[in-house]
């Protein structure tokens, strides 16, 4: 009967502790890069903050389908407050020099169905406005952000208005690196 002796083998069990660790390292490094990377990039919200701009204005001026008689019985309420009446708040936190400048601007035209212009309502920060047309010809990202939405509502009178709003968030500073 044969009896077969084993030998300890330290020396290559320290070997593959070697390339262990290797693994290891390069596996944390991966994860470590990839977290790097996802996270050193801002996230963009602007576009839903418009978004959400233009959803809380069209919630304020329409109920059920018909638009509000204060803001448009025969022709558009100029004197409506968008601010004050659809809850609006543009205040934005303590960065650079915002509380300078507001960072949001909202505008509503009232057309007829034909497309006649029959009004329009504004609040916040006018200047934003520019930047909208700088965007629709070149597409820049360091401009403010304009997102429009159009809706049709009944007046009193049940004649269709076609309401579009516009919504823009500046936030460059924060936003876009």
């Amino acid at each position: 009967m044969k009896v077969f002796y084993f030998r300890s083998k330290q020396g290559a069990s320290k070997i593959l502790a070697v390339y262990w660790i290797a693994i290891l390292l390069i596996v944390a490094a991966g994860i470590y890069g990839m977290v790097y990377f996802y996270y050193s990039h801002p996230f963009d919200v602007r576009v839903l903050e418009a978004e959400a701009l233009n959803a809380k204005v069209a919630d304020c001026l329409s109920q059920q389908g018909k638009l509000v008689s204060e803001v448009y019985s025969d022709k558009v309420n100029t004197d409506f407050d968008l601010i004050s009446k659809c809850d609006l708040n543009f205040s934005t936190e303590d960065f650079s020099d915002w509380k300078d400048f507001g960072q949001y601007y909202s505008e509503v035209n009232f057309y007829d169905i034909n497309e006649k212009f029959l009004g329009t309502l504004k609040a916040g920060n006018t200047a934003l406005k520019s930047d909208c047309e700088i965007q629709e010809e070149k597409g820049y990202e360091k401009v403010s952000t304009c997102v429009t939405s159009k809706m049709y509502l009944v007046s009193e009178g049940n004649s269709q208005i076609l309401i579009e709003i516009l919504g823009v968030v500046k936030k460059i500073e924060k936003n876009v690196k």
